[in-house]
């Protein structure tokens, strides 16, 4: 992962305005890695149409690159949470670009991260990115997660509100099944998932183990 460091991306880490503005920081950690987002989204524009036929609005086409992401200070706050834990495996479920993978890497640097996105263009880019940066534990696949989706055993899994309640529902009841079968940590980023955590999924919070920021909250199993 040292590529990270060389490109000059982990300076804008000591940098203030690096969490004071993340759309903008984000958008030149971007350039400097050469991901190519909003080239793609733009693409994705003129085959909307036919996209949104198969898979409905869970594709996000037309909202922008920086909004769909999750900025890369978010992401450096929530490797910084996990950080004192051994992070060997993650999963980010609705990956867009693969941003996780690539800050995942940088504070442990042996995890396998897999993550899942309903948009092949996204996939290649994604990958395309981790093929420069030489991250050979990284890769994204092309996934639809709601329908015939098996949800793999992984340290951490990575869940935002990729679509409506009734599709967070079913991958949280399957995070809910192995929550007291084994030792695992929650992301859930975003008022939806946080909220039907809150109301409906008790397990994830009983004991008092959760962490909770602004837009993210950092759940672990009991075991």
């Amino acid at each position: 992962m040292q590529r990270l460091w060389d490109s000059g991306v982990m300076a804008f880490y000591k940098d203030p305005m690096f969490f004071r503005d993340s759309k903008l920081s984000s958008e030149e950690i971007d350039n400097k890695l050469g991901l190519k987002i909003q080239h793609t989204e733009k693409l994705l524009v003129d085959d909307c149409r036919s996209i949104n036929q198969e898979f409905d609005s869970r594709t996000w086409i037309g909202l922008d690159g920086q909004v769909l992401n999750t900025p890369y200070s978010e992401l450096f706050e929530i490797a910084q949470a996990l950080a004192p834990y051994n992070i060997s495996s993650a999963i980010d479920l609705g990956a867009g670009y693969g941003r996780l993978g690539v800050v995942l890497s940088a504070f442990f640097p042996r995890v396998l991260f897999e993550g899942h996105e309903l948009i092949e263009q996204r996939v290649n880019e994604g990958n395309q990115l981790f093929r420069n940066l030489k991250l050979e534990n990284c890769c994204l696949y092309q996934s639809d997660i709601v329908n015939d989706f098996e949800l793999k055993d992984f340290d951490l899994y990575f869940i935002y509100d990729f679509s409506d309640t009734q599709d967070l529902k079913i991958i949280l009841k399957k995070l809910e099944e192995k929550f007291l079968e084994r030792n695992f940590f929650i992301i859930a980023r975003g008022r939806a998932i946080r909220s039907l955590i809150e109301y409906h999924f008790p397990v994830f919070w009983a004991q008092e183990n959760a962490f909770h920021q602004e837009n993210w909250s950092l759940y672990k199993s009991l075991l």
